[in-house]
């Protein structure tokens, strides 16, 4: 039982670190969706990237504090380059998102 509750303390730990940018991206979904009806386009864009962008980072967070209990270092560190990637990928496109929601379609 122990086990169990180092491995959950562990996970809260590390989403303990995306604390902050948590809490910025949930003022900012909760700010586009008061905004919906006057700017549907730019708010549905905001909540796309801001929900793809918080999810990756909590998925990425989970992956980091587990996978290294499965295996040994030398296939973490193979899983971890791909795992990077793919969040750095991912939030590149959530980037996109947000971007496009700033200055496309501005007058």
């Amino acid at each position: 039982m122990a086990a169990d509750n180092e491995w959950l303390l562990s996970v809260l730990v590390s989403l303990g670190r995306i604390l902050p940018m948590l809490l910025v991206w949930s003022i900012g979904l909760v700010i586009a969706l008061v905004r919906w009806p006057r700017h549907p386009g730019v708010s549905a864009l905001v909540v796309a990237a801001i929900t793809v962008a918080g999810m990756t980072s909590i998925a990425t967070q989970v992956a980091y504090t587990v996978l290294p209990r499965y295996g040994d270092a030398a296939q973490f560190a193979k899983v971890a380059g791909i795992i990077g990637l793919g969040s750095t990928l991912v939030h590149t496109c959530a980037w996109g998102c947000m971007l496009t929601a700033v200055f496309v379609g501005r007058k």
